[in-house]
């Protein structure tokens, strides 16, 4: 099978909860959001797992840490929280070299390794990535966002 590597996106300010804490550390069934897409990256497999973090991050970090206390967790910081495509490129860089990476919420509690599992192409399949790198045009601008930085990939 191939080497994989999942990227966690738990770096935004989670606004629509109303609440000073980061979303991901809500809880949710006892546990903190982050804990439910972490498990699932590595009952998938994932060799690698990495955790955007942004808003609260040290208390995001050392949550994680407390979670996984035997797993190797790399955290990629995302300074300015310019939305979930800004995220997903900042962690880029850390998964080159897997041969598939799944990049999934933060905020998932109902999701599982097999759900991670079916995302991942079967090596006759022809999908195309869900996320891929910019064309050689470079990033283009979301159409109604006027934003210095605000592009997608």
């Amino acid at each position: 099978m191939d080497r994989l590597a999942a990227v966690v996106l738990a770096a935004g300010l989670g606004t629509r909860m109303k609440s000073e804490k980061a979303k991901c550390l809500h809880r949710a069934a006892g546990m903190p959001l982050i804990w439910y897409p972490v498990k699932a990256a590595f009952d998938a497999g994932a060799e690698k797992v990495v955790i955007v973090v942004g808003h609260q991050r040290e208390a995001v970090q050392a949550e994680v840490s407390r979670l996984f206390p035997e797993r190797a967790i790399e955290f990629v910081v995302q300074e300015r929280q310019l939305g979930t495509a800004h995220a997903t490129v900042c962690a880029a860089d850390s998964v080159a070299g897997y041969d598939s990476a799944v990049f999934i919420n933060g905020d998932l509690p109902l999701l599982t390794g097999k759900t991670v599992t079916s995302l991942r192409p079967s090596p006759t399949s022809d999908l195309e990535p869900l996320v891929g790198p910019t064309g050689s045009d470079g990033p283009r601008r979301r159409p109604n966002d006027r934003r210095p930085g605000a592009h997608i990939a």
